[in-house]
């Protein structure tokens, strides 16, 4: 398949509205929404994401107040859904698409749980 010709349309967390998010990575366009998870680990500051293009991601804790409060042994506790397309914390009740991740999205629900 030719990720550079295809056009998928899929929302744009950032700026709102419906745009293409594609991430070039060594001379091949990859579309974000193609990106699956291979595995997860946490460290005291990071959620790290090895994704099956042998990519990994790390975004801070902070940007998932659930995942900053559990303790280690509930965040080790995590499935990959949708062949790799988001990780599940059953325990915590939380869900990250790595398609966000890639987007630079946090959990956008979290302010409106603080209120």
């Amino acid at each position: 398949m030719d990720l550079v010709r295809r056009r998928t349309r899929i929302p744009c967390p950032l700026h709102g509205g419906d745009g293409p998010i594609r991430v070039r990575l060594g001379g091949m366009t990859t579309s974000v929404r193609e990106a699956r998870a291979r595995t997860v680990w946490c460290d005291d500051e990071s959620l790290w994401v090895a994704l099956a293009d042998r990519r990994r991601l790390a975004v801070p804790l902070a940007f998932f107040p659930r995942l900053l409060r559990a303790s280690p042994a509930e965040r080790e506790r995590w499935e990959l859904s949708g062949e790799g397309r988001a990780i599940h914390w059953d325990a915590l009740d939380e869900d990250v698409s790595v398609a966000g991740l890639l987007a630079g999205a946090g959990d956008r629900g979290a302010a409106d749980r603080a209120r």
